[in-house]
């Protein structure tokens, strides 16, 4: 297998290998050592952390994400590639299809690239006619217009907010991008992209997402393993290849049914920042009283078991909130009795 890993890799970054004769991209020394450095960590026996740094323009990203997919190929395991910046994200993404025509030049079992991103990310369909309907900018109502009918009639780029932003010229309609971006409020129908990416993570062999969903995962949230709900329109055969070709091959899988092996954070200088984007979140009361109730009901307590009650909120000394449940929330407190944990 080692042997086998080194050999294939060689053969895609090497003088004259398959970038060079599939793509014409020249030869870089320094890529090509990049990808043989992955290709050690990979064939470690025992779990490891390795941290590698490369300068800018040596091409880093196919230097883990092609030794990475040949492994997952031959192996059938699973990888996470975590990112900061959405924008290197959608830089990965351009790079799927390298990685499926080399594989096949190989003749190695496809892999499935997906990606999980937060729903921010996605454009909203209704939010879009919306701001078409309300402008008076003939132009700006074209384009508007125009995307609305490709996002609900295919999967691509296009379901991006940064798809717009990008391609937006001469639309001056102020902060855009926010105000087509999907929120929890919408319906499942204008939420259909985004649940397609989900599902399509839920099975891939390898999945982009960024730094602070890496970090939930981390602390076992199940962010890839569960399928979420499934948008009202079926989704065709087309369209479920395109959401990230995690439907197909290895994507028959049950979701979640393969823990990931590997993780490879790019960008992971901008870490503690991810981290403290957690901290920063911030909910509605309704939303924490809502996550409250889930816990409970999922530790077997009872609603209406309001005699066991732990000692008062630490933030409002008023309402009967577990401490250790009402301080991490940022010091926001509900003021409502909670069926809480036996003392």
């Amino acid at each position: 297998m080692s042997k086998s890993l080194t050999r294939l890799v060689d053969r895609i970054f090497e003088k004259g290998g398959l970038l060079s004769e599939l793509y014409g991209m020249e030869y870089r020394e320094q890529q090509h050592h990049y990808a043989l450095d992955v290709c050690r960590w990979l064939q470690l026996e025992q779990p490891s952390v390795a941290m590698r740094e490369g300068e800018t323009g040596i091409g880093k990203s196919l230097a883990y994400l092609l030794p990475m997919a040949v492994h997952l190929s031959l192996t059938g395991q699973r990888a996470l590639i975590s990112t900061y910046t959405v924008h290197l994200i959608h830089q990965l993404n351009d790079d799927k299809e390298k990685v499926r025509r080399i594989l096949q030049h190989l003749q190695l079992r496809p892999v499935t690239v997906a990606n999980r991103l937060g729903r921010a990310q996605y454009i909203s369909a209704s939010r879009l006619l919306a701001l078409a309907e309300t402008t008076d900018d003939v132009a700006s109502k074209q384009q508007l217009l125009a995307l609305h009918k490709k996002i609900s009639k295919q999967y691509g780029p296009h379901i991006y907010v940064k798809y717009w932003s990008e391609n937006a010229a001469g639309v001056h309609l102020g902060d855009t991008a926010s105000a087509i971006a999907l929120t929890e409020h919408c319906s499942a129908d204008d939420a259909h992209w985004y649940h397609a990416d989900c599902e399509a993570a839920s099975h891939a062999d390898i999945v982009l997402t960024s730094h602070t969903c890496s970090m939930l995962y981390a602390r076992g949230i199940p962010v890839f393993s569960r399928s979420l709900p499934a948008a009202r329109r079926p989704l065709p055969a087309k369209e479920k290849a395109q959401a990230g070709g995690a439907f197909a091959g290895s994507g028959q899988r049950e979701a979640g049914s393969v823990p990931f092996s590997y993780l490879i954070a790019d960008e992971a200088d901008r870490m503690p920042e991810a981290a403290e984007s957690i901290l920063r979140l911030r909910s509605s009361p309704r939303r924490i009283s809502s996550i409250l109730q889930e816990l409970y009901e999922e530790a077997g307590w009872k609603s209406s078991d309001t005699k066991r009650r732990a000692s008062l909120c630490w933030v409002c000394s008023r309402c009967w909130m577990r401490p250790a449940i009402c301080l991490p929330i940022v010091a926001v407190c509900y003021r409502k009795s909670y069926p809480l944990m036996p003392a």
